[in-house]
């Protein structure tokens, strides 16, 4: 079992190799836009909260030479917010534009950058991974069913929120007791997660943190064979393929190869262990993972 100084020191290591192995790793080309008509088939969605390995996942399949997966993006929630904005179809309505109409030109609107950055990358598919776009899953499932294709990862949520609170990051709001603002955010996020993967159509994978720390070639093989492409052996080599960066954490830049962080939640102090578990634990439950006593 870690101790608090353990945890402590483990975290400020990852930091400094971070900070030495960021020169290798910080690729940045500007893309030319250019006439990408042609759209790709099955556009990939890697669905997580923040803290869960999706900056990980997303340089994994990165890797792969038929996929390109850029950091956030973001600026697509403005169009997944428009195909279900009441006053927005009134006004499409009016002008006598169907929703199939709109939903096709949002799509192939939202998707141009992606589509741009591919095709500088020369690969025949995009990716995107946005942790904040767990808020729009089912605008990006009706923008892009029946071909989308969505990697969840989840991770034991007692991690999530101490790797979120320990870094004192502003996903949620800092006034009031930002501890059980952090907890509540990380169990909205993963039950809306849950409640979705659990009704839609779409194809999706679902993946733990952990599986894929344990037993990497296993779940990852499981996931390209879910996405539809042939496995190939760069995956497992990703730190040696050239990336770009965004606004992930340093210690991702770093990373060299998987290896796993668990257990740091035992850091907290008894009481906000159990603010934690309080807020937590039906997300817990959902997905299986054990409630500390």
């Amino acid at each position: 079992m870690q101790t608090a100084a353990t945890v402590k020191i483990n975290y400020f290591f990852r930091r400094f190799r971070a900070f030495l192995g960021k020169g290798w790793v910080v690729h940045k080309r500007e893309i030319v836009v250019s006439n990408v008509d042609e759209r790709s088939p099955s556009p990939i969605f890697i669905i997580g909260t923040h803290r869960s390995g999706t900056s990980l996942l997303r340089r994994i399949i990165d890797s792969h030479p038929a996929i390109a997966c850029p950091p956030e993006s973001f600026f697509m929630s403005h169009y997944f917010s428009l195909i279900s904005d009441d006053e927005a179809s009134i006004g499409f309505d009016n002008l006598s534009i169907s929703h199939d109409s709109v939903r096709q030109v949002l799509a192939s609107q939202s998707s141009y950058f992606h589509e741009a950055y591919r095709k500088a990358k020369g690969k025949s598919r995009w990716a995107d991974k946005t942790p904040q776009y767990f808020e729009y899953l089912n605008e990006i499932d009706q923008l892009f069913a029946p071909d989308v294709v969505f990697v969840n990862i989840i991770r034991n949520p007692l991690d999530v929120a101490y790797s979120i609170w320990s870094r004192k990051w502003d996903v949620v709001r800092k006034d009031g007791d930002y501890l059980d603002n952090v907890c509540k955010y990380v169990a909205r996020a993963g039950l809306k997660q849950l409640a979705f993967f659990d009704q839609t159509s779409s194809r999706y994978v679902k993946l733990r943190y952990e599986d894929l720390v344990e037993n990497t070639r296993v779940e990852l093989e499981r996931v390209i064979e879910v996405i539809g492409e042939p496995w190939c052996d760069e995956i497992m080599n990703f730190s040696r393929i050239p990336h770009d960066f965004g606004t992930e954490d340093p210690i991702v830049r770093g990373t060299k190869r998987i290896q796993g962080s668990t257990g740091n939640w035992r850091a907290w102090k008894q009481s906000q262990l159990n603010c934690a578990v309080k807020n937590l634990k039906d997300l817990m439950i959902a997905t299986g993972y054990a409630i500390p006593e």
